[in-house]
């Protein structure tokens, strides 16, 4: 989270809590395609600090060795975020970059992977503005195929 008051700068470091919503399909073996929707909710925000982002993503990705239990992936998403902060919310572009590895269990898919997101979003609170420039994830996740 960058915080700029009069020109200066500042990369404060904020922890947050990430939940969301993954829908998508397997387009064939390798390639995976999903929307996402997702909230992170800063703690300790205080009054003029980024309080939460939401973001609505569409993502791909390319999953490497088929047929192995344990299979790689990279890929790429983009869409929107929201910032709120002091009362006040801004929307701007988003995009990111996601890698992990991931393994079927049955009918579910168990993923433990790293994601980045940036965005374009700032809010400015005369004279302060307000920029979340980034936010870096390690993330486990289950997924239920159909």
């Amino acid at each position: 989270m960058t915080i700029t008051p009069d020109k200066s700068e500042s990369n404060d470091k904020a922890k947050s809590k990430f939940y969301g919503v993954k829908v998508g399909k397997y387009l064939d073996d390798n390639i995976r395609v999903y929307g996402t929707l997702s909230r992170n909710k800063f703690n300790d925000a205080k009054d003029k600090d980024i309080k939460a982002q939401k973001s609505l993503m569409l993502s791909s990705d390319y999953v490497f060795m088929e047929g192995s239990a344990v299979r790689p992936f990279v890929g790429g998403s983009i869409g929107a975020t929201r910032l709120e902060a002091g009362g006040k919310s801004k929307t701007g572009l988003a995009y990111g970059a996601q890698v992990g590895v991931m393994s079927q269990v049955g009918p579910v898919d168990l993923e433990l992977g790293l994601k980045y997101l940036g965005n374009n979003a700032k809010l400015k609170h005369d004279p302060v503005q307000v920029k979340l420039k980034n936010s870096r994830q390690a993330y486990l996740s289950a997924s239920y195929r159909f």
